[in-house]
C-alpha cells in the first residue's frame, strides 16, 4: 500500500470525523444527469474476463449504488429485473439489456442524498436517502462491492479544473479523500468497484496525493465510452468507465541466493491478479550487514511491513537454512494468530524440515499452483 502515512493520517481522521461534518463537506448538487448503467450495460464488452468474478462477489457481497440517481434505478432493474415487472425505471431514455449478463446479487442497495424514494424498496433491492460516507460507515468491513456514477466536481473538489484541463491551486479535498477509505474499508478482498465519470486519482490531501489504488485497489482497466449527458440532451459526449479490484496482497520468503525463482514468482501471482507486498529481491543489500546499519534497518523495516499487510504469505522452505527468511516466517505466524492474516504457506519438495511447519496455522503444500487455487476460492 502506498502512501502509508497518509492513509494512517486519514484513517485516524475518519475516527474522528462526525457525521455532522461529512455533512457540510459534500457541496452534491441536485443534479443526476449521469449514472452507473452505462458500464454495466456493456461490462461484458469492456471487462470480459472479469465477468465471472464480478458475479462471484455480488453474489456474496451484494452491491452499494453510490449517489445512484432518480429510483428506481436503471441499475436495479439490470440486476433484477423480475422483482420491478410493475414499475418503469426513471432513467427511461435507455434501454435495459434484453441478455441477462448478471448474477442476481445478495441484494442490491442504491445510495443517493437527494433523489431517492424509499417506496421503491422491497425485498432485496433497498434505497436509502443518505450521504454516501454517512451510509457507508454503518456497513462492516468487507461486505460489498460498489458502483460509483458521476463522482465529479459537482459533489466535491478535484484536484484539476477537468473542464478546462487547467490545474486549480492545490487544496484539500477532505469529502473525496474520506469516501476513498471508506469505499476500500467495504470493498471485500477480490470485490469490485466499477465507476463511471468519477475522479478518484490524485486527490490532493494533506500537501499530498492520493488515489483509491493507495487503498489496495488495482485498476483493471480504464475506457473511454460514449453516452448521452441527461435525459434531456440528444447530443452525445465520452467518458472514463474504470474497473477496480480488491487484491490479495502476497509475500514470498526466501534466501537471497533464489531471488531469481522469487522474481519468476512474482510474475506468476501478478499475472493471476495479486499484488506483492514488498519486492525484497530489489533491494540493495550490504554484507556485513552492520557496514551499512541504516540500509538494513530499513530493508528489514519493509520486509517486516510487507508481512504484516500480506492476506498469503509464502516460505519457500528449500534450502533449510535462512535467518532472514524464518525472522519473516516467525511474524507471519505471529501475525495470523493475533488478527487471522496472512494465510501461512510452506512451499517446497521437503516440508518437514522444521517443528514449526506443523503449526496449526500453516499450510505445507508442494507447487504454487496448490496456493493459486486456494486464492481463488477465497
Amino acid at each position: 500500500m502506498k502512501n502509508k502515512e497518509l492513509i494512517s493520517e486519514l484513517e485516524e481522521l475518519s475516527k474522528n470525523t462526525p457525521d455532522s461534518e461529512i455533512l457540510n463537506l459534500n457541496i452534491e448538487e441536485d443534479d443526476p444527469e449521469l449514472w452507473i448503467d452505462y458500464p454495466l450495460r456493456y461490462f461484458q464488452e469492456l471487462w470480459p474476463h472479469d465477468l465471472k468474478g464480478f458475479n462471484n462477489s455480488i453474489k456474496k457481497h451484494g452491491v452499494v449504488d453510490l449517489a445512484c440517481g432518480e429510483t428506481p434505478t436503471l441499475a436495479s432493474f439490470i440486476f433484477f429485473r423480475s422483482k420491478q415487472r410493475k414499475l418503469k425505471p426513471a432513467t427511461t431514455k435507455h434501454e435495459i439489456p434484453k441478455k441477462r449478463i448478471f448474477s442476481k446479487p445478495k441484494e442490491y442497495i442504491g445510495v443517493d442524498k437527494y433523489n431517492v424514494n424509499e417506496s421503491h424498496t422491497s425485498g432485496k433491492i433497498k434505497f436509502f436517502k443518505q450521504d454516501n460516507i454517512v451510509f457507508l460507515r454503518t456497513l462492516p468491513d468487507n461486505s460489498a462491492n460498489i458502483l460509483l456514477g458521476a463522482f465529479n466536481d459537482t459533489i466535491s473538489k478535484p484536484t484539476h479544473d477537468f473542464e478546462f484541463g487547467n490545474p486549480r491551486k492545490e487544496h484539500d479535498d477532505k469529502y473525496r479523500a474520506l469516501l476513498l477509505h471508506e469505499m476500500a474499508r467495504v470493498i471485500p478482498k477480490k470485490g469490485y468497484l466499477v465507476s463511471f465519470a468519477s475522479y478518484l486519482d490524485e486527490v490532493c490531501w494533506k500537501k499530498g496525493k492520493i488515489s483509491i489504488t493507495d487503498f489496495g485497489l488495482v485498476e483493471i482497466e480504464n475506457i473511454y465510452i460514449k453516452y448521452y449527458p441527461s435525459l434531456w440532451h440528444n447530443y452525445i459526449e465520452e467518458n472514463y468507465c474504470h474497473l477496480y479490484k480488491k487484491a490479495i496482497n502476497v509475500y514470498i520468503a526466501a534466501k537471497w541466493q533464489l531471488k531469481d525463482e522469487v522474481n519468476e514468482l512474482y510474475e506468476q501471482f501478478e499475472e493471476a491478479g495479486h499484488v506483492i507486498t514488498e519486492k525484497w529481491t530489489e533491494h540493495t543489500t550490504v554484507k556485513p550487514y552492520d557496514r551499512k546499519q541504516k540500509l538494513s534497518a530499513r530493508n528489514s523495516e519493509k520486509n517486516i511491513e510487507g508481512v504484516r499487510d500480506s492476506d498469503v504469505f509464502v516460505l519457500l522452505s528449500e534450502p533449510k537454512e535462512g535467518i532472514g527468511k524464518s525472522a519473516e516466517f516467525g511474524a507471519a505466524v505471529a501475525s495470523y494468530l493475533e488478527t487471522g492474516s496472512p494465510i501461512v504457506y510452506v512451499l517446497g519438495k521437503e516440508t518437514n524440515q522444521s517443528e514449526h511447519y506443523f503449526h496449526p496455522a500453516v499450510k505445507r503444500v508442494k507447487s504454487i499452483e496448490t496456493i493459486l487455487r486456494d486464492i481463488e476460492k477465497m
